[in-house]
């Protein structure tokens, strides 16, 4: 009898499900339970989770796709208006009090919605100042996760007038006042647990009942009472039954005790969610800047400012790009970027791969088939390569600085989530340690558009050619920019176009892609300068029309053959400098040549379209797809 409860015991410890979710508030309708690990929530679900459960020892951290998460160590009859729609993987795993010993601002237990670009400032644990984009922003909306309180003030610093809030405030109203800092407290629990004692044996249905001990009853009538009461009860089965139930307590103590240990083992050099700093491109945040900004870090050249660094641009495909500028805002923050939050001021973080599992490649399947690589870059090469019998494209980083290696890791998440025939298809990564990690694409047999435009006269690349290929950037900017979170390329260029015999025209190299929302503004200086907007030159708020102007530039390849602008000489003769060069651009005096063989007239319109100064002007994707329909049918474009 007692190996048969150990043995049900140890299997119950082994296999129990510790989490339960629900689609409804209370603990009630269709509901999903979890054991310890990690997991993407099935579809439909990421709106639906009204309410959880949670074991004792246990906690539950909720992620959203731009890596804010929270954490819930005890059951929640409600989780809020913001996580109720936002949670898109779960973690289950030991109970670690995060919340509390490790606020970071990737945790969100509160968090204002601002007017303007409509940002967030997320708020934790830890004390600190609403941080505002614009100093015109007010608070338009205010989310508190049920069981807490937070208590914002007029001052910096909780200084000035104060109020706690302790639900949702949507639309926030505070009497026209206006929240400059915060505090976040865990609510004072309002109920408290009774213990029942049975005034009956649970062993006799006829039992007298067992007297409750009072204040008044004396040690000898109790002791009798209770004497009277166990000649109703077997003796050998109430001590037979307590023993097992402590030899059951006692082993599945023994056995979680050792999951719990061997667990924390295991997440001892990986913890997604353990943050210590958000970050603008992840992981790359240090804390103590100023609560809810980010600040970017790379390879630095100087330390001018915390905010602004040199960070050196990937560029895999023969062009060696220089440094640019990267100034950290509020959220710049790429679409499923789930990695490590830990400091990369602390170089020995660990690399965080978990999100590229299901992606990874034999690697015995996988091998070179080249001599030396296909294009090289200041950081980067790719390389010819076989998978199988499917000739592949293979992406290496020449450097093994963890920061530039978790950088790509981000790039190749993003790549796994993209699937239209207007991007290089992506076929997995490959990995012995992950400080090695490779990317593997499809292979596209004529290069990129920019060498080919060079090895190729108008001649051999004819308009009607021309005009496919336009098609098809034309068709992967509107599968990128109406994403179910619009995606910015960020780095369009000729480089970043790749042709093939029979696959046709597609983009690569989302290494500086991200995803634009409403409450987002984005990191400057990103691109190769030829193709970069006036409005990313200048460090002002861009979207998608930035790569709506670059698509203008490619147009200019398409007409000369040359790289853009290689036509300006000054007086001196010279080429423009960049700084000057884009000077000119922002003013609107300069842009680049369309003169060629045989350019159409259309070609012409669009383009200048597509390059108007003022960003709301230029066409979007879907309007330019549907002006390529115009154009093909008024000049009979085969």
């Amino acid at each position: 009898m007692w190996v048969w409860l150990v043995v049900l015991a140890a299997g119950a410890a082994a296999t129990s499900k510790v989490v339960t979710v629900f689609a409804g508030i209370n603990f009630q309708g269709e509901n999903i339970s979890f054991e310890v690990g990690e997991y993407k929530l099935p579809s439909g679900w990421n709106e639906r989770i009204e309410s959880l459960k949670v074991d004792n020892g246990y906690e539950l951290v909720g992620v959203n796709w731009k890596n804010y998460y929270m954490i819930w160590d005890e059951d929640a009859p409600k989780l809020g208006y913001f996580w109720n729609n936002f949670i898109s993987t779960i973690k289950v795993r030991s109970k670690t009090n995060e919340l509390v010993l490790l606020p970071n601002k990737f945790q969100s237990i509160a968090g204002t919605y601002f007017s303007g670009l409509s940002q967030t400032c997320h708020l934790n644990l830890q004390p600190g100042n609403i941080i505002r984009d614009n100093e015109s922003d007010v608070v338009i909306k205010l989310y508190v996760v049920p069981g807490y309180q937070v208590t914002l003030y007029t001052g910096l610093n909780q200084t000035g007038t104060f109020k706690t809030f302790n639900e949702d405030q949507i639309p926030f109203k505070w009497g026209g006042l206006e929240p400059m800092s915060y505090k976040v407290i865990k609510a004072a629990a309002t109920a408290t647990v009774a213990v029942v004692i049975p005034t009956t044996s649970i062993f006799s249905t006829d039992a007298p009942p067992i007297p409750s001990p009072t204040s008044t009853s004396d040690n000898s009538s109790r002791a009798n009472d209770l004497i009277n009461a166990c000649d109703y009860v077997d003796v050998g089965v109430i001590v037979g039954s307590i023993a097992g139930v402590v030899v059951i307590v006692l082993l599945a103590f023994i056995i979680v005790k050792k999951r719990k240990k061997q667990h924390q083992q295991s997440q001892q050099h990986e913890q997604p969610y353990h943050s210590l700093n958000e970050n603008s491109n992840p992981p790359m945040d240090i804390p103590a800047v100023h609560p809810g900004k980010d600040v970017i870090h790379g390879n630095t050249e100087d330390n001018k400012s915390s905010k602004q660094e040199r960070v050196p641009t990937i560029d895999t495909n023969n062009n060696t790009t220089p440094s640019q500028d990267r100034t950290a805002t509020t959220s710049d923050r790429g679409v499923d970027r789930r990695i490590s939050a830990l400091s990369l001021s602390n170089t020995n973080f660990e690399l965080d791969v978990s999100y590229l599992r299901d992606h990874r490649l034999e690697l015995v399947d996988l091998y070179v088939a080249s001599n030396k690589p296909l294009a090289s870059g200041a950081y980067g090469e790719v390389w010819l390569g076989m998978y199988g019998r499917q000739q592949v494209a293979i992406k290496r980083l020449k450097s093994r600085e963890r920061t530039q290696v978790q950088m790509f890791i981000n790039e190749i998440i993003l790549y796994s989530q993209l699937d239209s025939d207007y991007i290089v298809r992506f076929i997995g990564a490959s990995w012995t340690r992950p400080i090695e990690i490779e990317c593997v694409v499809e292979y596209m047999n004529l290069g990129d558009l920019r060498n080919y435009l060079v090895t190729h006269p108008p001649n051999e690349f004819t308009w009607d050619q021309k005009y496919q290929s336009i098609v098809c950037i034309i068709r992967g900017l509107a599968y990128l920019h109406t994403y179910k979170v619009p995606i910015i390329h960020r780095d369009l260029k000729s480089r970043n176009v790749l042709l093939d015999s029979d696959k046709g025209t597609k983009f690569t190299d989302f290494g500086t892609s991200r995803a634009a929302e409403v409450d987002d503004t984005m990191t400057n200086g990103i691109g190769t300068y030829q193709w970069m907007a006036p409005e990313v030159i200048l460090g002002t708020h861009y979207s998608t029309a930035a790569d709506i102007f670059s698509f203008g530039i490619i147009l200019s390849e398409f007409c000369t053959h040359q790289v853009p602008y290689t036509n300006l000489r000054p007086q001196s003769g010279k080429v423009l400098t960049q700084h000057v060069l884009l000077q000119e651009v922002c003013a609107g005096r300069v842009r680049p040549s369309f003169d060629g063989e045989g350019v159409p007239l259309w070609v012409k319109d669009m383009a200048f379209q597509c390059l108007e100064l003022n960003p709301d002007v230029r066409p979007n994707a879907l309007e330019l797809a549907a002006l390529l329909t115009t154009f093909r049918d008024k000049f009979h474009i085969k």
